[in-house]
């Protein structure tokens, strides 16, 4: 699929001054779009990984309740990766294996379940250091940092608005399904171009061409979840002090 549309959506087209002119809406669906014709190029390399690992034997995971044999112990890529409302989700479903390397051997080195507990600092700290190491992992490009970043940011956004769904429960209901369901494809879409991007002059020019429409909706979002979080943190000492 990727080698039949990339001339419908090449991505250096979103670098021009033609891009510029389109409208933000019209630019958003373009980037979904065409994040979604490069993901499928991953896909398809995966899916030969995790053939070869099958018939290796290397992914047998023993038998299941009907003495089924299981070939799940290795996984690379879920396609469901790409119907999930969840953005922790997307990430962790995305390269499975190498996700479930770098939790086991840097997220939970920094932030063991006992120690990270009611400890969000820490699990940020863990999450951005997780991420970092990743970044370090793909090469040294610039773009795979800033890539990196903003996923990282994006996990602690998504796990702010959890721990605070006391106030958001409302936007669980069924009905906000389609823009929950845009706006992550969106946000983990509108990074993916940057990362194929690598250098900083197309980065830049990419930004500047889509008027910085998503980046600045990713800074508002960040912000808001920051003053909230400090909003509901002095509410609760000011609640103890009158305990006390």
């Amino acid at each position: 699929m990727f080698l039949l549309t990339r001339s419908i959506c090449p991505i250096s087209f979103m670098t021009t001054k033609d891009f510029e002119d389109w409208s933000i809406p019209r630019q958003w669906v373009y980037i979904a779009v065409a994040a979604y014709f490069l993901r499928t190029k991953y896909y398809l390399v995966w899916k030969l990984a995790q053939a070869s690992i099958t018939l290796a034997g290397l992914a047998y995971d023993g038998n299941d309740e009907n003495g089924n044999p299981k070939w799940d112990r290795i996984n690379t890529a879920q396609t469901r990766v790409e119907l999930t409302e969840n953005m922790p989700d997307r990430v962790s479903l995305w390269n499975m294996s190498v996700q479930h390397y770098f939790k086991q051997h840097v997220y939970l080195r920094i932030a063991p379940y006992e120690k990270a507990k009611g400890r969000p600092g820490l699990q940020q700290l863990a999450t951005f250091l997780t991420f970092t190491q990743s970044a370090i992992w793909h090469g040294v490009h610039p773009a795979y940092y800033i890539f990196f970043i903003q996923i990282s940011l994006y996990v602690e956004t998504s796990r702010f608005f959890y721990r605070n769904r006391d106030i958001f429960h409302f936007f669980t209901h069924k009905i906000f399904f389609p823009f929950r369901f845009f706006a992550v494809h969106l946000l983990f879409a509108y990074p993916s171009i940057q990362f194929c991007l690598l250098s900083t002059n197309h980065v830049m020019q990419y930004w500047k061409a889509t008027r910085y429409s998503v980046l600045s909706f990713e800074i508002a979002v960040i912000t808001f979840g920051i003053i909230l979080s400090r909003l509901r943190k002095s509410k609760a000492k000011v609640e103890r002090a009158k305990v006390e």
